[in-house]
């Protein structure tokens, strides 16, 4: 399947959006680990981890620790990947459901009858890491592990009383 290259950068830079509200650093750096370079994005809710440069995306000096980065990684769990929308389907169920990006506590989206997470946030995982997998968190409430060719990643899930 062709990677949607336009989607991907625009999916980082909602990332980036909020980490600048968040005062986390709003633009993709460089980290290395194990002698390996990765570009990152995050915002405290999503820590996308590109496998190579993504030079239409906005960067900056400001680094986080390697070591956290690599520790959010390292503690997701990998074993059991679970089904995702396709992007139009997401795309439907949002529009059905009449939710903005600008305020999406109005519903939450539930991936696999098990864990919840907000629908912008898997929107921008899904298409930040085109043809990834996720796997199922330990845990409603542990990140969830996102991976593809391009690269890897975390979204935390949202709290829904069950």
């Amino acid at each position: 399947m062709k990677e949607n290259t336009k989607a991907m950068e625009k999916a980082l830079v909602n990332v980036l959006a909020l980490a600048k509200e968040m005062r986390l650093p709003d633009g993709m750096f460089k980290v290395g680990i194990d002698g390996n370079d990765y570009f990152v994005v995050t915002d405290g809710y999503r820590l996308v981890r590109k496998y190579s440069d993504v030079p239409a995306v906005p960067h900056t000096e400001d680094t986080l620790l390697s070591s956290s980065v690599d520790g959010f990684i390292k503690s997701a769990k990998k074993k059991q990947e679970m089904p995702l929308p396709t992007v139009q389907e997401l795309k439907a169920w949002i529009k059905e459901k009449g939710v903005r990006r600008s305020n999406p506590k109005k519903a939450s989206y539930c991936i696999d009858g098990f864990v919840y997470v907000n629908p912008f946030f898997l929107l921008d995982m899904i298409q930040g890491l085109p043809n990834c997998k996720a796997y199922r968190p330990e845990k409603r409430t542990s990140p969830i592990y996102f991976r593809s060719e391009s690269g890897d990643g975390v979204l935390c899930p949202v709290n829904v009383p069950v």
